[in-house]
């Protein structure tokens, strides 16, 4: 009996020991090192592995100027943006969020050379919006991609937040990413 009570408190404790190996593992890829951004004018924070670098475009349709203010990093392979742009009321108004998801979506599959895996329903600071992950072919000096972003409509402001690292690392970054992303109101 005390043979048996041994191994099942061995086995006990390796898998214990187990699970917590496996928690560290994950937690480690979780950097730690990485800071909150937060832009006044875009009403959000994020974390971020360095300060972002800020641009902005502009692109003429019939329905008005739209422009974008895009924050990128890149860290190594590592890309993560936060692009938010003003829609016109009128543009809303006229296409509804579900044309303006589905443009928002092919621009960026178009812009990465994405293959959509998955587009699912989000909620971000209580404002509804979709959540795109996508693949990106390897290219010269890349490993195999993966996207992950959240597309979210608060009023007439879209953001599209989008993290791309290598495949192997995508669930802890994106998460990481991603569940830091908050909107102000």
């Amino acid at each position: 009996m005390r043979n048996r009570t041994t191994a099942v408190s061995l086995a006990l404790l390796a898998s214990t020991a187990i699970a917590i190996a496996g928690l560290l593992a994950s937690e480690a890829l979780a950097d730690p090192a990485w800071t909150k951004f937060t832009s006044k004018k875009g009403l959000f924070s994020v974390q971020l592995p360095d300060l972002p670098e800020k641009t902005k475009t502009e692109q003429k349709s019939f329905v008005g100027t739209v422009t974008n203010h895009i924050y990128t990093v890149e860290s190594g392979h590592d890309t993560f943006t936060v692009d938010y742009s003003d829609i016109p009321h009128f543009a809303l108004h006229f296409a509804g969020p579900d044309t303006i998801y589905e443009h928002a979506k092919g621009a960026l599959l178009k812009k990465t050379f994405g293959k959509q895996t998955s587009y699912t329903a989000v909620t971000v600071s209580g404002s509804k919006g979709m959540r795109l992950v996508y693949d990106t072919p390897p290219a010269d000096g890349h490993p195999e991609m993966r996207g992950d972003a959240i597309l979210v409509l608060v009023g007439t402001r879209l953001y599209v937040v989008d993290g791309v690292v290598p495949e192997a690392q995508a669930d802890a970054k994106a998460k990481q990413f991603l569940s830091s992303f908050a909107i102000q109101k």
